[in-house]
């Protein structure tokens, strides 16, 4: 059930609050204590529960809990929560109603998400004090799983509820309903940190994943902050991965539309034609399910982006920014939604209005590489090389083993810088799309390699492609006019050989 008060709705099951005007951003640990709130409506809330419920086992200062709560004010309007002097807190807004769940399909199954629990991270450090810090690790990766729209994410004060729960895992299943548990610890030692993490599914509690980072104790904050964005990321991109393994071998009506979401990302990392068009048809049996999963419009919007960029498609780009726009509607508060949005904005109407979307999704997402790596080639075609540059070093930081896009987005900053020969192997690593092939042939033409230009011209009529590569170079979004003249001048002199 859904929690209604006043023009307010609290969904405890998604973690989402919904205004007027849509989704309300709050952080994990201020929806705990909003929940906490509510729960007791127009009764004093000690601080020490509210300590407890949100931040089990720490010792927090009370100058922290004042920040969220002066975060709900904020968000909520501030009559709704009145502090009792010396005490707590208490709601004192309209009493809240349970009603059914906003917008629910038909069929419980055709929505669901697959659910994540973090459980408290272990302190294997000899100084019992550094508890904080393993728990600081254990809710920042809840705070950052909690922003991909994928997935839904047990709170902390639920997780941390099985924290020395000798069958931890079952107990996630059966009382939190999780699929999945990341479990971990961390180990202080002679200036190092070493922490672990392991993903298990709890159906039959085998590990999915399982990975360790050592480093050096320099800033524990900085290092807090990186640890626990790249082990969101790389966390769900293995929950993508093995739900896409099991939903592909399930009957359809198994499936939810999430995940066939999940299915569809699993054909997309292929990075094929045939997979692209596959993932295409998961995306689309997604939305026929459940027509607001925002998540199945992003992707499928890169899908018709995928037409123009293998085969300069013109009708690719109005499918896809209307479709990106639909999911932003549908999901403004997702990270990713704006992240879609922004790449199809590039090519269908500029880096500007691009600019606008992207900058919204890294406030969103600040730490999602793949929104990073969008950022690069955004402001590769604005002509800011410098952030660029910058956003190229933290994309691949944080995931350094990438898919074909990074290379290739790179590769768009090192042309627009003049390096060609840096700029082709991120081209020529997908040569089945009339974009790269665009500009490896300019590239050959201006490094003056007849050869080579004139092997990728017979590869392309060998396989039967007509690709008009001039007005393909002539719609490449470029603020500037000089790196596009510089494309179309590289394009003349490979295709003249």
């Amino acid at each position: 059930m859904d929690l209604r008060f006043g023009n307010l709705r609290l969904n405890a099951r998604e973690r989402q609050l919904l205004g007027p005007k849509g989704p309300i951003e709050l952080s994990s640990r201020s929806f705990d204590i909003l929940l906490a709130l509510l729960a007791r409506p127009n009764e004093v809330v000690e601080k020490s529960v509210l300590f407890d419920a949100v931040w089990p086992g720490v010792v927090v200062e009370e100058n922290t809990l004042q920040v969220h709560v002066s975060a709900l004010r904020k968000a909520l309007g501030s009559e709704l929560i009145a502090t009792v002097h010396g005490r707590g807190y208490r709601y004192a807004g309209p009493v809240p109603v349970e009603v059914a769940y906003a917008n629910a399909p038909a069929s419980e199954s055709v929505a669901r998400k697959p659910v994540i629990a973090v459980l408290p991270f272990d302190n294997l450090s000899a100084d019992p004090e550094q508890l904080y810090f393993a728990d600081g690790i254990t809710g920042d990766i809840i705070d950052r799983l909690s922003r991909f729209r994928i997935i839904s994410v047990i709170g902390q004060n639920s997780s941390f509820a099985l924290r020395n729960s000798p069958a931890a895992i079952s107990d996630a299943r059966d009382m939190l309903k999780a699929e999945f548990v990341l479990s971990g610890s961390v180990r202080k030692a002679d200036g190092r940190i070493r922490i672990t993490a392991r993903l298990t599914e709890t159906a039959g509690g085998t590990t999915s994943w399982a990975d360790h980072y050592d480093r050096p104790l320099a800033d524990v904050f900085a290092l807090q902050d990186e640890v626990a964005g790249i082990i969101a990321r790389t966390l769900v991109g293995r929950v993508e991965i093995e739900i896409g393994n099991r939903s592909s071998a399930a009957p359809d009506g198994d499936i939810s539309s999430y995940e066939l979401v999940l299915q569809g990302l699993w054909h997309w990392r292929k990075e094929t034609l045939e997979a692209i068009a596959a993932a295409q048809h998961c995306f689309e049996r997604a939305i026929a399910a459940y027509p607001n999963n925002a998540e199945a419009h992003r992707h499928l919007a890169l899908c018709y982006m995928y037409s123009w960029w293998s085969d300069f498609q013109a009708e690719g780009l109005a499918k896809a920014l209307a479709t990106a726009s639909r999911a932003v509607a549908l999901d403004p508060m997702s990270g990713g939604c704006h992240q879609a949005f922004a790449l199809c904005r590039l090519w269908a109407e500029g880096p500007e209005a691009a600019a606008v979307s992207i900058a919204k999704s890294l406030d969103l997402n600040p730490n999602d590489p793949d929104t990073l790596i969008d950022a690069v080639v955004i402001a590769a075609y604005s002509g800011n090389l410098l952030e660029a540059r910058y956003h190229t070093g933290n994309a691949f930081r944080l995931n350094p083993l990438p898919p074909l896009c990074y290379p290739e987005y790179r590769a768009v900053l090192a042309f627009v810088e003049g390096r060609y020969e840096e700029a082709l192997p991120g081209f020529e690593a997908l040569p089945d799309c009339a974009y790269d092939s665009t500009y490896v042939l300019a590239c050959h033409g201006l490094l003056g390699d007849k050869q080579k230009a004139a092997q990728v011209r017979e590869h392309n009529a060998g396989a039967g492609r007509k690709w008009d590569y001039r007005a393909g170079a002539i719609r490449e979004p470029f603020a500037m006019p000089e790196p596009r003249e510089r494309l179309l001048e590289g394009l003349r002199k490979a295709l003249a050989f």
